[in-house]
């Protein structure tokens, strides 16, 4: 059970501790008692910010749903990233804690009663080491010695995190939707079509590059602690051991993500990671300390008369300026693909013209357009 007077003791020197390191990991290389203490840090973060935000949970944290000391021994171990099919971390984090919950009659859908009168309750759900939110917060569930309820064929050998992401979405009478009921970040996360479709999923929620960013900074602090026991060859996403499951998924850049944590590139280096749509601002190892005013935003689409055409046209302009749209081409359709590319585009542009720099938000509206004509003018290309 989760000690509050003990973690609001340190709450401000981990605090403290933790901001210095988790920047540094996007920065540069952590030496193992840097990462250790950051690990240490992060777990008494989240525990603490259960206490203050989920305090009903307090009896219910560190979950019981583990296998203690499993992993201790293991040299060789697999890393697994998933998605929660979920909304919220706080749904997330309920799911992964030693709460039981009612079960219900097959028959009738009502709570089933004991023999007191009084609801069965059962443990469920599963459990995983991490945990990231939409906006990056990462939280620590489970001790690195001990395995998580995460998938079966690696409950044994594997750490794991799960990434908050809806995964599968659907239209129902004109409104999105998830598995559980109404798809909330139509505006912030528009819909993803999958073409063609994945494990027959139409349409997914995208990551936040947020995510992405915590992701790799997680794998390098771990790494870091642990030294030696991950390899390239052995990182993976859920979808890799069950033909069942979405995640991660193709909008999930596993092979850059993987790659960029077992380098000592510093993130703000990384220009695919700039690209990526993301619903806030952007971390502070991305952003650079010189960056240029930006002198044009683009508002909405509306600029666009024709918003399919113009979406093609603009489309054909990246492809011809060397932008890649691997899996859609010019489709004449706003994705996460393509709002990638824009955002690398709007990035390179502001970099080679800061005197007419522009937002990197990855809207291909009126004022991207015509910096891609410019562009395309300058090169001698016909898109």
């Amino acid at each position: 059970m989760i000690d509050v007077d003990q973690l609001e003791s340190l709450a401000a020197e981990d605090e403290a501790t933790w901001n210095a390191l988790w920047q540094k990991a996007g920065e540069a290389v952590l030496t193992q008692d840097e990462a250790q203490r950051a690990l240490a840090c992060l777990w008494r973060r989240t525990h603490l910010w259960i206490a203050q935000h989920m305090p009903d949970y307090v009896a219910d944290f560190p979950t019981c749903k583990r296998n203690p000391g499993i992993l201790k021994a293991r040299r060789d171990l697999y890393w697994t990233d998933h998605g929660t099919e979920g909304l919220t971390h706080e749904g997330t984090l309920a799911w992964f804690s030693s709460r039981r919950w009612p079960v219900n009659d097959p028959a009738s859908g009502k709570p089933l009663l004991g023999p007191d009168g009084k609801p069965v309750l059962k443990l469920k759900g599963g459990s995983t080491h991490f945990v990231i939110a939409l906006d990056g917060t990462v939280f620590y569930l489970i001790g690195l010695d001990d395995g998580a309820w995460h998938e079966p064929k690696r409950n044994r050998d594997s750490w794991s995190v799960e990434m908050v992401n809806a995964l599968d979405l659907h239209q129902d009478n004109g409104e999105w939707r998830t598995w559980c009921g109404r798809y909330p970040y139509v505006e912030s996360y528009p819909p993803a079509e999958l073409t063609p479709p994945w494990r027959a999923t139409r349409f997914m929620q995208p990551y936040d590059a947020r995510q992405a960013v915590a992701n790799i900074k997680l794998k390098r602090l771990v790494m870091a602690a642990q030294p030696g026991r991950l390899a390239p060859e052995r990182m993976s996403q859920h979808s890799d051991w069950r033909t069942d499951k979405l995640d991660c998924g193709p909008l999930w850049p596993i092979a850059e993500i993987n790659a960029a944590a077992f380098s000592t590139t510093p993130i703000a280096d990384l220009e695919w990671v700039k690209a990526l749509p993301s619903a806030g601002p952007l971390p502070a190892c991305l952003e650079s300390t010189d960056a240029p005013a930006v002198s044009a935003r683009e508002g909405d689409l509306a600029a666009l008369a024709d918003p399919v055409a113009g979406l093609r046209e603009v489309q054909k302009a990246l492809l011809a300026l060397g932008y890649a749209l691997p899996r859609f081409g010019a489709d004449g359709q706003l994705g996460a693909e393509t709002a990638a590319a824009v955002r690398a585009f709007q990035a390179d542009w502001t970099k080679a013209h800061p005197a007419d720099a522009i937002a990197l938000d990855g809207i291909p509206g009126a004022e991207t357009e015509k910096r891609l004509a410019a562009a395309c003018a300058e090169r001698g290309l016909t898109p």
